[in-house]
């Protein structure tokens, strides 16, 4: 089964393909090749260097692919951040989490030395809008399921207490 999510007009964002037969990795390579002549045919650059591969699952045969006719092969790459959150290639948020946990507490510790009279009225002012964004952005990807990563969190909201 092969899903395709190749549209170049304007805005080439990525290809997307899950790959489950046996010419899965040359499908794959004929939708790199025809952005190439997509790129070409508008007298566009396309820059190599800006696209990584990562590789998902166990099964994976973890293929080099090829841009630029033969000149060079995808970087494969581990972890990537899109929008903001952090993947990595066993689908886990463990660094994200960890990420967003240590910038709120880094923003309630700048919020507790940043304000000299700082009463619980300007507290919880503060707080929806300066820390809480932090915790909430994205949650609907990165949504914490493991309970080491749920009292990470938590953690945050009891030192703003």
């Amino acid at each position: 089964m092969i899903f395709h999510a190749t549209t170049f007009p304007l805005g080439i964002s990525g290809i997307k393909n899950k790959c489950n037969s046996a010419n899965g990795n040359e499908v794959l390579q004929g939708d790199l090749d025809r952005i190439k002549e997509w790129a070409d045919k508008w007298k566009m650059e396309f820059n190599v260097d800006k696209c990584k591969m990562m590789h998902l699952g166990s099964s994976n045969p973890k293929s080099n692919y090829i841009v630029m006719q033969g000149n060079s092969n995808l970087a494969i790459t581990t972890e990537e951040r899109d929008l903001g959150v952090l993947i990595d290639d066993k689908l886990e948020f463990d660094k994200h989490i960890r990420g967003i946990v240590n910038k709120a507490n880094r923003m309630l510790g700048l919020i507790r030395i940043g304000f000299s009279c700082l009463d619980e009225e300007i507290f919880m002012n503060l707080y929806p809008v300066l820390v809480r964004p932090l915790l909430e952005y994205c949650v609907q990807v990165w949504s914490p399921y493991k309970q080491k990563y749920i009292n990470l969190i938590e953690g945050v909201q009891r030192r703003a207490t």
